[in-house]
């Protein structure tokens, strides 16, 4: 005891300077801090004006990126503390659980948006097609040995001579020449070889994004969906070609043409594909305009939730309903040689 009366003064001098964190319990702190954390992540999202209507479910979504958004700001707010690692744990768990992403890569828009520019071409290029009375041309549906020309003479000849038993020959062209015949075959071999082109270029792409998780799991299934009515598009186009190639057509009185009524569908799935491609491009663009500012991107949905717009939101689905119905009915006239 005598031993330990000079060293008194010393600690009590000294224990003023020693840092309260050496008399805290551990758990303690890192209780504390997950504490604050949660309280501040509620804070700040409870503050966020999310109205539940009829578009909760996009509401929701937003709602669960915004989620992820403060969280990750969170932990760069308390870096270097057990409540970090915590966050960054759940994190991991949660997407470990889906391995596909919430929103969908940048470059996944681009490519729709290419591939809808593509299909608005061939509906173009289609329609000339139709112009110049191109589409019987080719009288057998190949989708693999098809996508070569003629390449010689004999070749030439032989898909002549298949034109030539055709109806369209027999009642409507029996006078032309081999030449005029290679006009219009061309024509219709690059509407074909564009439709290839066109399947390709979104099949092989789609199943690379949906192999590397580049793309949500709902947008997986759109691509899907989308690759399975393209190949639904090809059969259409064969389907449509071989109702102007029936026996018959030869009667007397006949004209031959294609069934105005598949003419109408093949040019309505195009429509379909066209339209599918670009909405979920331009999706995917706003979903990143969006997420870029939680909170602005959530006060705009807000707004353009305003009782005030869905008079024009109406108008807006109407007008592209009448659009819609307008050329089907152009598909009809054309298919009757009505213009």
């Amino acid at each position: 005891m005598a031993s330990l009366g000079p060293s008194v003064p010393l600690i009590r001098s000294f224990a003023p300077r020693l840092s309260r964190e050496l008399f805290t319990c551990r758990q303690c702190l890192i209780r504390t801090q997950n504490h604050a954390a949660k309280s501040a992540f509620r804070r700040q999202f409870s503050a966020l004006p999310f109205t539940q209507n009829a578009n909760g479910r996009a509401n929701s979504t937003l709602q669960a990126r915004a989620r992820k958004l403060f969280a990750s700001s969170l932990r760069r707010a308390i870096s270097g503390s057990a409540a970090s690692e915590t966050i960054a744990a759940q994190e991991g768990t949660a997407k470990a659980k889906s391995s596909f992403p919430d929103v969908s890569d940048k470059k996944v828009a681009y490519w729709l948006l290419a591939s809808a520019a593509s299909v608005f071409g061939i509906v173009v290029f289609g329609g000339l097609t139709r112009l110049t009375e191109s589409g019987l041309s080719i009288t057998e549906w190949r989708p693999v040995t098809g996508s070569l020309p003629p390449m010689n003479a004999e070749d030439w000849e032989s898909e002549f001579s298949k034109y030539r038993a055709s109806p369209e020959f027999q009642l409507l062209n029996p006078h032309m020449t081999l030449s005029e015949f290679k006009s219009i075959y061309y024509m219709e071999w690059i509407h074909r070889l564009w439709g290839r082109f066109v399947g390709l270029s979104f099949v092989l792409p789609a199943a690379y994004f949906i192999a590397a998780k580049k793309v949500s799991k709902p947008m997986a299934l759109r691509l899907g969906g989308i690759a399975g009515l393209i190949g639904f598009q090809g059969f259409i186009g064969w389907w449509m070609v071989k109702s102007g190639l029936k026996d018959d057509l030869f009667a007397p009185g006949s004209h031959p043409r294609v069934s105005q009524y598949r003419l109408t569908a093949h040019l309505g799935a195009a429509f379909v594909c066209y339209t599918a491609m670009l909405w979920n491009g331009l999706a995917i663009l706003r979903s990143h305009r969006l997420l870029a500012d939680p909170e602005a991107g959530i006060k705009l949905l807000d707004s353009l939730r305003d009782p005030k717009l869905k008079i024009f939101r109406r108008s807006v689905a109407g007008l592209a309903a009448l659009v819609f119905v307008t050329a089907m009915s152009g598909a009809l006239v054309a298919g009757l040689d009505a213009g």
